[in-house]
């Protein structure tokens, strides 16, 4: 709620970066080799802010359409942000542009395995897509059973039910 952000160092205590970001962010995540930390605020702003190896001074911000779901770090520099948009961005801590973009439809959370080859997506529906990164070639399909489907949909229609109250 401060919009600041502090990293401190796991052993001593002490605060190694601190960066003021002038909102609250929803989600934060570190790139895969820890050099920048990778923050989304509620109304879709994403921003490197670079920890080691680049200058204090340099976050670099961009806009996600309709917000993001999640955000995970790859291997290296490296991270994947979820869109709500319906798109898996795989990004670098370089550059604000996607070295990839697969759609997701109706994708609402994620997984990254932690050799960063392949993705889980937790679908709307209960289901369960694994796939390969970075080509987004489906890989399996998980169904929820009988009674997750169930609670989905009863709190799917009390959704919808206090929606017309």
């Amino acid at each position: 709620e401060s919009g600041e952000i502090e990293v401190r160092n796991i052993d001593s205590g002490a605060s190694v970066h601190q960066r003021k970001t002038g909102s609250s962010q929803d989600l934060l995540s570190w790139s895969g080799d820890s050099s920048a930390l990778i923050t989304a605020d509620p109304s879709g702003n994403v921003t490197i802010h670079p920890i080691k190896g680049m200058p204090a001074s340099s976050p670099m911000t961009f806009p996600v359409t309709g917000g993001v779901h999640d955000i995970k770090p790859l291997q290296g520099n490296a991270f994947a942000i979820l869109a709500k948009d319906q798109t898996l961005r795989l990004h670098t801590t370089q550059k604000v542009e996607p070295n990839t973009s697969i759609k997701t439809p109706n994708a609402v959370g994620l997984c990254v395995s932690a050799d960063g080859a392949r993705a889980a997506l937790a679908i709307d529906s209960g289901k369960i897509r694994i796939i390969e990164l970075p080509s987004g070639t489906l890989l399996a399909e998980l169904g929820g059973d009988s009674e997750t489907t169930a609670s989905i949909e009863s709190l799917e229609r009390d959704k919808i039910g206090r929606a017309h109250v």
